[in-house]
């Protein structure tokens, strides 16, 4: 509504307007003019003529007033647009400080990232210096095998000659015993002979086993015979299971409920895991039948092979070598010893079963006695993850190389590979060695895993 004030003033500007209207019909009379024409009103007495006037009058008040309501109602909305748009431009300012705070979160942001991206650079080039560094590490220990081969054949042969020499003194010495002195005295030398010959013999067994069939063949004469199962499924189907942990209480069961418990929590996460390489291993011989290069680069991504140097022939045996199952005897062998059967500190903190090694302090559990300050246990989100990345290591690392040339040569003759056999190609597992071999081969025979390589996992219900 208006105020009194604005009232006022109305009113005034109305008498001001009538005022001047009287006046421009006086002022002709009262200078002489000649009144201006008149038509009708000519006619009318003075009285009618004032009505007329005064409603005339009256007529041009209430359309000044209609006027003035509408430009009353115009202000009225022209001050609620005006606050309006104060709200707006108050919300618009509230608006851009707020798109300045995020920018200025999103630059900082931006500043993490690139910090993050800079130290991962520096990793890559870590990472890459250290597989340069192992590859000199492997080709020095490629020239020590060598140097040892030279060394167990000089032991040969210097075996022979001291199996003559023994053979020539012990006919020297029925020749040349005549007192039990003499013979005394070449018994004594025959003695110190058969030990020279022994250390020369242990010495170059340890240098190059791999080399030497006898030795090996000892090692397998010297393994323990082969056990009862821990634990069989019925028609060889075994349970599914939804679990992501090796649960907190398995130390506190007695040896065999843990072996048991161990095995049903295991197992069929191994057969899963080989289902999947399997698949994948169809579907590159797909690709290799029907010339997908697409697909087969795709898989070389993801193998190592992405800088391959060689024909895509090389290229394509290569990738069948690493695509392929781990026996399942070896998985659950390794993850029993690396776990101590689910009770080691890495498998209960970090499901990990298979001592993998990272080098990064977020990537896993420091170890204790750890000889490297930056070496730490790889650690996962679930048991499965350490099941797929185990088997992913044996089948990418250049240390397993003679592991999948022996695997991809047993699998041209056969669907299934030994698991003890490949478990002679690990040596470079652990720093155990010949010895770490024998317990896992130990493992498989004392617990009849070799069982478990024709079992299934029961179908998705």
């Amino acid at each position: 509504m208006a105020s009194s004030n604005e009232r006022i003033t109305n009113r005034r500007l109305l008498i001001f307007l009538a005022f001047m209207l009287v006046l421009s019909y006086a002022m002709p009379t009262l200078f002489g003019l000649k009144p201006p024409r008149l038509t009708p009103k000519d006619a009318m007495t003075p009285l009618q003529l004032k009505e007329l006037e005064a409603k005339e009058l009256r007529d041009e008040i209430t359309k000044l007033e209609d006027r003035l309501a509408v430009l009353t109602a115009r202000n009225q909305l022209a001050e609620k647009a005006q606050n309006l748009a104060m709200a707006k431009t108050r919300e618009a300012e509230e608006a851009f400080a707020a798109a300045e705070t995020d920018a200025l979160a999103a630059n900082e942001a931006f500043d993490v990232a690139d910090l993050k991206e800079k130290e991962a650079k520096q990793a890559l080039r870590y990472a890459r210096m250290t597989e340069v560094q192992a590859r000199d590490a492997l080709r020095e220990a490629n020239e020590k095998e060598k140097v040892a081969q030279r060394a167990l054949a000089t032991a040969r042969k210097l075996q022979d000659e001291a199996n003559k020499a023994l053979a020539n003194a012990q006919n020297q010495s029925k020749l040349a015993a005549t007192t039990l002195e003499d013979i005394r005295i070449l018994e004594e030398k025959i003695a110190e002979l058969n030990a020279d010959i022994t250390k020369k013999d242990e010495g170059a067994k340890r240098e190059d086993a791999d080399d030497a069939p006898q030795e090996q063949a000892s090692l397998t004469r010297q393994l323990p015979k082969a056990g009862m199962p821990v634990l069989v499924f019925e028609d060889g189907v075994v349970p599914r299971h939804n679990k992501l942990k090796i649960p907190s209480d398995i130390d506190q069961l007695t040896v065999k409920e843990r072996k048991k418990e161990f095995i049903t929590l295991l197992l069929p996460l191994i057969i899963q895991a080989n289902d999947i390489i399997s698949d994948r291993r169809t579907k590159l011989q797909e690709a290799i039948r029907d010339g997908d290069d697409e697909k087969i680069a795709q898989f070389a991504k993801l193998y190592g092979l992405a800088n391959f140097e060689g024909d895509s022939t090389a290229l394509e045996d290569e990738l069948l070598s690493r695509i392929a199952p781990i026996p399942t005897s070896l998985a659950l062998a390794q993850a029993a010893v690396e776990s101590g059967w689910g009770q080691s500190r890495f498998a209960k903190e970090g499901n990990a079963l298979f001592g993998q090694w990272a080098w990064r302090a977020d990537q896993g559990i420091k170890p204790l006695d750890a000889s490297n300050s930056r070496a730490v246990i790889r650690s996962f989100a679930t048991i499965y993850d350490s099941v797929f990345a185990y088997m992913h290591n044996l089948n990418t690392h250049y240390a397993y190389q003679d592991l999948r040339t022996v695997r991809a040569q047993e699998l041209e003759q056969s669907d299934r590979v030994s698991g003890i056999k490949l478990a002679r190609y690990l040596t470079a597992y652990a720093e155990l060695g010949e010895k770490y071999v024998y317990v896992l081969q130990s493992m498989i025979l004392q617990n009849r895993f070799d069982i478990y390589e024709t079992y299934q996992v029961a179908p998705q219900s």
